[in-house]
């Protein structure tokens, strides 16, 4: 009985105390708190910091302490250099590799000469003149042609037909009709170097490239044959001067000043006075037309 009676106190004993003890809150241990907040950081970043507080010792050197995971998530990146665009189609002076590339280097060349010609009868057909197109020897021995406006003017600038009729052009309009294949090769270089200005580099065209290289031939060889005194009294600059009344070395000086102006830009695409000086030289070159 005493025994019983002892087993039940221990009993109760025993449960009063786990009663009292889950009534009170938990506290950790000191060592557990400490611990608790680094256990609510990243396992990377923690590692990061081990190696930062603690750094590795070999012999008497140590090694510097690296960069956390969190600084080299944020640091800016470097931006590379870009890189020059690549030319997608690199061409050359003339793009002449082949027989095919040099027949549309020649049908450029060809399209330039008629247009050339072609200006000079459009010119007079518009004005109500009807030209000739007159056998001439170019350079002093090719055999060669002109068109001939067939135009007369005095002195007082009264100017008349070949068949006596008045011409209403008077000297401006005779003077547009043998200037204007020069005219025109200046329009057709400038729309080359202005749509296309890397047209040397950055592409093949050898229709284009015909084009320019005739018109810029044919201004060199006017210029050179104007100023040395051979060229054909038929010829556009030796007319044009003759009816406006200019100096015909420095009309033709003129010319091969386009002429260079236009071969820089050709060769110095990225230049930014050129195509300003070469565009108010041509605008100046055609208004001379109207100011004689």
């Amino acid at each position: 009985m005493r025994r019983l009676l002892f087993a039940v106190l221990v009993a109760f004993g025993v449960s009063s105390r786990l009663s009292t003890a889950l009534a009170q809150p938990r506290t950790l241990a000191p060592s557990v708190m400490l611990l608790a907040p680094a256990r609510t950081t990243l396992p990377a970043f923690d590692d990061a910091l081990s190696m930062q507080t603690a750094p590795l010792g070999l012999g008497d050197a140590q090694l510097a302490p690296g960069p956390t995971v969190e600084a080299a998530h944020l640091a800016p990146r470097q931006a590379e250099p870009l890189a020059p665009p690549a030319h997608e189609d690199p061409g050359t002076i003339s793009d002449i590799h082949g027989l095919r590339s040099f027949g549309w280097w020649a049908f450029g060349a060809a399209t330039a000469f008629f247009a050339h010609e072609g200006t000079h009868i459009f010119a007079n057909l518009v004005q109500g003149n009807v030209p000739k197109i007159q056998p001439i020897w170019g350079l002093g021995f090719a055999p060669f042609f002109a068109i001939e406006p067939r135009i007369h003017c005095d002195p007082h600038g009264h100017c008349v037909k070949h068949n006596g009729e008045a011409f209403h052009g008077g000297v401006g309009g005779a003077a547009a009709i043998t200037s204007g294949g020069l005219n025109m090769q200046h329009l057709t270089d400038e729309i080359l170097l202005t749509r296309r200005p890397y047209l040397r580099t950055r592409q093949v065209a050898p229709f284009r490239k015909g084009m320019f290289a005739f018109n810029i031939l044919l201004s060199v060889g006017y210029a050179i044959t104007s100023i040395t005194g051979i060229e054909n009294q038929q010829g556009d600059v030796t007319s044009s001067t003759r009816y406006m009344g200019y100096p015909k070395q420095i009309y033709a000086a003129e010319i091969a000043v386009i002429a260079a102006l236009d071969t820089y830009r050709y060769f110095v695409p990225n230049s930014r006075w050129a195509p300003w000086v070469s565009r108010a030289s041509k605008v100046g070159f055609f208004g001379m037309v109207f100011a004689f």
